[in-house]
C-alpha cells in the first residue's frame, strides 16, 4: 500500500473518532435529559463505527487507481477537518463552551454537512472502484446519518425550523 493513502486513511478515521469525541462530550453536557444524552451517545457510537470501516477498508484501496496530484487535495480536506474539530473539542472538553441544544444541533449539522462534502470531494478525484465499496457504502449511510439528525434536531430543539448548512457560532 502507498504509506501516503495508509496515512491518509488513517487521518480519516482519526476525523471520525475525534466527531465521536464531540459527541461524546454532548453527551456529557446534556446528562440531566435522558434521552438527549442517550441520542449523543448513540451518534458517538456511530462514529466509531465509521472509524472502523476506514481502518478496514484502508487494506483494500486500489493504490493505482488514485492519482498522486489527488492526494494533496484529499490530505487538505482531511487536515482541515481535524483543525476545526480540534477546536470544537478544546472548547466543549475544555469547559469553555456549554452549548444549549440548538446550538449543539448545529454544531453537529455542520460537521455531518462537512463530512459528507469532504467524502463527495474524494469521490469526485478517484474512481469509486479504488475506494472500494465499503466506503462509499459508509458515505450513504453519512446521507443517513444527517437525516437521523435533522429527525432528532426537530425532536429535541423547539426553535429548528429547516435543515441548516452555516457554521455555529465560535464563542
Amino acid at each position: 500500500m502507498n504509506p501516503a493513502i495508509s496515512e491518509l486513511m488513517d487521518r480519516s478515521s482519526m476525523v471520525e473518532l475525534k466527531v465521536a469525541r464531540i459527541y461524546d462530550a454532548l453527551s456529557a453536557v446534556f446528562k440531566d435529559d435522558p434521552a438527549l444524552s442517550s441520542f449523543w451517545t448513540l451518534f458517538a457510537e456511530a462514529e466509531r463505527y465509521h472509524s472502523l470501516i476506514l481502518q478496514l477498508q484502508k487494506h483494500l484501496v486500489d493504490c493505482r487507481m488514485v492519482p498522486p496530484e489527488r492526494i494533496d487535495d484529499w490530505r487538505g480536506d482531511v487536515e482541515t477537518m481535524i483543525a476545526y474539530l480540534d477546536g470544537q473539542l478544546q472548547r466543549l472538553e475544555g469547559g469553555a463552551w456549554r452549548p444549549t441544544v440548538a446550538e449543539a444541533f448545529a454544531l453537529a449539522d455542520h460537521i455531518e454537512n462537512q463530512v459528507v462534502e469532504a467524502q463527495s470531494h474524494s469521490f469526485k478525484m478517484v474512481d469509486r472502484s479504488a475506494i472500494g465499496d465499503l466506503v462509499y457504502r459508509l458515505h450513504e449511510e453519512d446521507l443517513r446519518h444527517r437525516d437521523k439528525l435533522n429527525e432528532a434536531r426537530s425532536r429535541f430543539d423547539p426553535s429548528f425550523a429547516s435543515p441548516s448548512v452555516s457554521e455555529p457560532d465560535s464563542a
